[in-house]
């Protein structure tokens, strides 16, 4: 008749910090090889459920009595203390002891004395050539239970050895001597002589229910527990009065390490393979220092482990091969920083039965003491929103490769960092909003480097970031979405295929980004058409829009195809006048805002600081084929009449045709409104509907002038609306020539 196999939920087992998720791994690994082989273990929220044939009595009896250790060394190290090992050293009352489950351990440390005593006639074993000689016999001639451990902290290459982070350079973390410390922390659970002769009245039982059952608060040990557990590490500034010393439970520190060695399956199974002279252990990648309160820049780190959780039972040997054979992909190859793991994990791009990760950074804290620091959680979840941040890797990966980076692009690559880490985790159209403000900002402040852009980044940011896709993904609702998403979706027609007029397709984006049109691909451009975005008030910038716009048009209509800039562009000089034809001042591809938040901006209920920072992302977008996706015909606003007779005249050519032809702006309109004439505008656009076969059903130019924001009408201008909406405010504000009746002055758009 088989046991009984039942679930154990280990309350003293944690994901975080290190240890309490090392642990985990120590009791499932110690449980499965040495009483039940089929026991198995998963994570239940923040604790773990082992399942096997013993209950918590027998948890906590079998690891107090019957617990055969790991042999746990790391003999190349010189606070080892090989080859001649003192008495009362923790090696050597451990090579003095009887306990027959010390037995492998004792044959271990007097193997490795050995193999040290052998080498140290050539030279100084504890530095290479001749520390390398000695890991490689040790791996070669140590029992099989000792090179577990080995393969955890060294992986021999064919040319040299490099460590595992997860045991600092090789075992060792500064005079930090990891396998000292364990053979220490046994001496005082087994009760052994020399220091533990001083503490046969240990409560090694105590010890061991607060740590995998969390019950009791038995008195600590002032013994070191290293960089698994930050908060108990003590040292300066660790305690409410300032310094204070390590406290720790000695089973912790044990069944961390015993977890930690499964990841040495993982190191032997990527034999060879290094990276940054790092064990290229799974799921371990370069650090990437955002995403948590704690990063800083230039922080040094040896690091990052993302640990995984699984919510169904897996076996010693399941667990073991997930470790050893991690997967996590970004954009085709396997993730290298936490900027491409939280990517990969959030695009499905990890091994099945993987629901989460805890996020640990190796980095040195507290003078160059290295410690475990937990970095959050991330879910394993498929989000749009990390996905579609693959296309901008290829240009931010230029600056990237930068060494000497100067402090202001630093600092704008980190802000964007963070943005992609935050899009990644957490998702939601805010957040990706932030990736594009931040990679404007990053474009422009690499402009700014002459050094940078000559010789780093040839080009501004030309990767094709279709707007039918991150549309849909930044729309939040809300106004300042779209009436940013309009403005920056306007640009002038692409020319066909095989015109003789091919000239590269001019864009909004191109009077406020550092770009220049030109073919085959943007390049940076010397002089902004209108500068300032982010700067001045938004008003003030968008009506120099307007403005250079309006020059730049007739600048076309006079066979030149280059935007104003210099005086034309920034001291007011205006276009030639051509009568009453006007120019075609609006873009002819555009997504049209709803009239009612462009009644919310010229009114001043939107937040400009919000719209600016939008605008600039959305410039980054291709928008050729984008469509809204929200509604653009909304009749039921009221609409000031100083917009309604205004706004018809800022809409595409052919969108409205009227009697004897289009409603086009007078070429001196933009300079008059960023002078606070609006008046003499609204009259000249009467005249122009009069001129159309309209009859005007509003009142004085004055009075229409004084009933809106003169400042920001200029700007509202410059937010396209779709035709339907155009079609309703002529019919709010004038009369056909065979009409008899109209609305009211002052009632809603009606269709």
């Amino acid at each position: 008749m088989s046991a009984v196999r039942a679930p154990l939920r280990l309350q003293g087992c944690a994901p975080e910090p290190l240890a309490g998720y090392l642990k985990a791994l120590g009791v499932l690994r110690i449980v499965a090889e040495q009483v039940d082989p089929s026991a198995s273990g998963c994570w239940d929220g923040d604790r773990f459920v082992l399942t096997s044939t013993l209950d918590a009595e027998g948890l906590v009896s079998f690891f107090v009595h019957r617990y055969a250790p790991s042999p746990v060394l790391s003999p190349w190290n010189k606070d080892a203390g090989f080859p001649a090992l003192d008495a009362s050293s923790p090696f050597g009352v451990i090579l003095g002891s009887s306990d027959p489950r010390l037995g492998p351990y004792r044959h271990a440390i007097a193997r490795a004395a050995e193999i040290v005593e052998e080498e140290a006639r050539s030279g100084d074993v504890f530095k290479d050539p001749l520390k390398s000689v000695v890991i490689e016999r040790c791996r070669a001639e140590l029992p099989d239970e000792a090179v577990a451990y080995l393969d955890a902290a060294v992986v021999l290459t064919s040319s040299a050895s490099v460590t595992s982070p997860l045991f600092g350079t090789g075992g060792n973390d500064g005079r930090l001597e990891f396998s000292k410390i364990f053979a220490g922390h046994l001496v005082v659970l087994f009760g052994l002589g020399g220091r533990g002769a001083r503490r046969r009245a240990a409560p090694v039982e105590d010890w061991c229910r607060a740590a995998l059952l969390d019950e009791g608060r038995p008195a600590l040990t002032d013994e070191k527990i290293g960089q698994f557990d930050p908060g108990a590490v003590g040292g300066a500034n660790s305690g409410p009065l300032g310094d204070a010393g390590a406290l720790v439970n000695p089973w912790d520190y044990v069944l961390a390490v015993e977890g930690a060695i499964l990841f040495g399956a993982g190191v032997a199974r990527r034999f060879g393979a290094v990276t940054e002279g790092r064990a290229a252990i799974p799921f371990m990648v370069e650090a990437s220092p955002v995403g948590y309160s704690t990063g800083a820049a230039g922080e040094a780190s040896r690091g990052e482990l993302w640990l995984p959780v699984w919510s169904k039972p897996a076996s010693r040997s399941e667990v073991a091969r997930l470790l050893a054979e991690g997967r996590a992909e970004w954009r085709g190859r396997q993730a290298r920083t936490g900027l491409d793991f939280v990517r990969a994990a959030t695009t499905l791009a990890v091994d099945r039965g993987i629901d989460g990760f805890v996020r640990t950074t190796f980095v040195d804290r507290h003078g160059r003491q290295t410690l475990a620091v937990s970095a959050g959680r991330v879910q394993v979840v498929d989000r749009s929103e990390a996905r579609v941040t693959a296309s901008l890797d290829p240009w931010v990966g230029q600056i990237r490769r930068v060494r000497d980076l100067p402090a202001a692009v630093a600092s704008a690559l980190r802000t964007f960092d963070t943005a992609v880490y935050r899009a990644a985790a957490a998702g939601g159209p805010q957040a990706l909003q932030a990736v594009l403000v931040a990679l404007a900002a990053l474009e422009g402040t690499v402009a700014r480097s002459g050094r940078m852009r000559t010789e780093r980044v040839p080009h501004p940011f030309t990767d094709r970031l279709d707007a039918v896709t991150w549309l849909p993904l930044l729309d939040d609702g809300t106004a300042e979405v779209r009436i940013a998403a309009a403005m920056a979706s306007q640009g002038d027609a692409i020319p066909r295929a095989g015109s003789e007029r091919h000239l590269p397709r001019w864009r909004f984006a191109h009077y406020l980004r550092p770009v220049a049109p030109a073919r085959p691909r943007e390049t940076w451009s010397d002089v902004l058409p209108v500068a300032g975005l982010g700067a001045r008030p938004l008003v003030e910038v968008l009506s120099d829009v307007l403005r250079v716009r309006s020059v730049d048009v007739a600048n076309r209509g006079r066979s030149s195809p280059e935007p104003a800039t210099g005086d034309a562009a920034n001291t007011g000089v205006e276009p030639v006048d051509d009568g009453p034809r006007g120019l075609d001042v609006a873009f002819p591809f555009r997504t049209p805002a709803r009239i009612d938040d462009v009644v919310a901006f010229l009114l001043g209920d939107t937040d400009d600081r919000r719209v600016e920072e939008l605008l600039g992302g959305l410039l980054m977008l291709d928008w050729v084929g984008a469509r809204a996706t929200w509604t653009s015909d909304t009749h039921d606003a009221l609409v000031p009449p100083a917009l309604a007779v205004l706004g018809p005249f800022f809409q595409p050519p052919g969108q409205v045709r009227l009697g004897t032809g289009r409603l086009r702006p007078g070429a001196d309109w933009a300079a008059l409104l960023a002078s606070g004439r609006a008046a003499e505008v609204i009259d000249d656009a009467l005249r122009r509907l009069r001129m159309a076969r309209r009859i005007p059903i509003v009142g004085q130019a004055a009075v229409m002038a004084r009933t809106v924001p003169e400042e920001r009408l200029a700007a509202a201008l410059l937010i396209p609306i779709s035709p339907g909406d155009t079609r309703a405010l002529i019919q709010r504000v004038s009369l056909s020539q065979e009409q008899e009746t109209m609305a009211p002055v002052g009632a809603p758009i009606q269709e």
